[in-house]
């Protein structure tokens, strides 16, 4: 498996996935998430020239099997813990699901930020997602969890992760 860099080409594999991941958000009766470079008319290559936004695909076999977001200089609310980055969104594909897809994406996550001087990284995470074990398996802790009203008008709680990127 390879990850790389995300480029212009990868756009219709990324939608494939993100779609896909939006089906298990129905599914689970969370609803669909909204990703602005992912909606309609997004501006797919602005994301990928942004310098605080980056994108990294897993490709097996010439195919996209999973992508993740980074955004650099995040919401901070920890600011004894240095420079800290957040994944933003992670997705991988339901058929290589626990196959290390995911691993291997958050292992080059997490040497990108250290390499660009970062010491910690955050996510988040509803509170009733199965993926959060798999955080806990990847060192990330639990900081805080607090609940908000969607644009849809549900109600979603989600869990805020943080763990150093060395």
């Amino acid at each position: 498996m390879k990850i790389r860099g995300a480029s212009d080409s990868d756009y219709n594999a990324v939608m494939r996935l993100y779609m896909q991941f939006n089906e298990d958000r129905v599914k689970t009766g969370t609803g669909e998430a909204g990703y602005r470079y992912l909606e309609a008319g997004a501006p797919w290559s602005e994301l990928l020239a942004d310098e605080d936004c980056m994108t990294f695909v897993a490709e097996e076999k010439g195919v996209v099997v999973g992508f993740v977001t980074l955004r650099a200089d995040a919401f901070n609310p920890f600011k004894k813990v240095g420079r800290m980055g957040e994944i933003d969104l992670i997705v991988v594909d339901e058929r290589v699901r626990r196959k290390g897809v995911g691993r291997r994406l958050v292992e080059h996550s997490l040497k990108h930020l250290h390499g660009r001087g970062f010491t910690h990284v955050l996510l988040n995470v509803r509170v009733d997602n199965p993926a959060t074990s798999f955080w806990s398996k990847m060192g990330f802790r639990k900081v805080s969890k607090t609940g908000f009203d969607r644009s849809d008008g549900a109600k979603e709680t989600i869990v805020y992760m943080v763990r150093s990127v060395s």
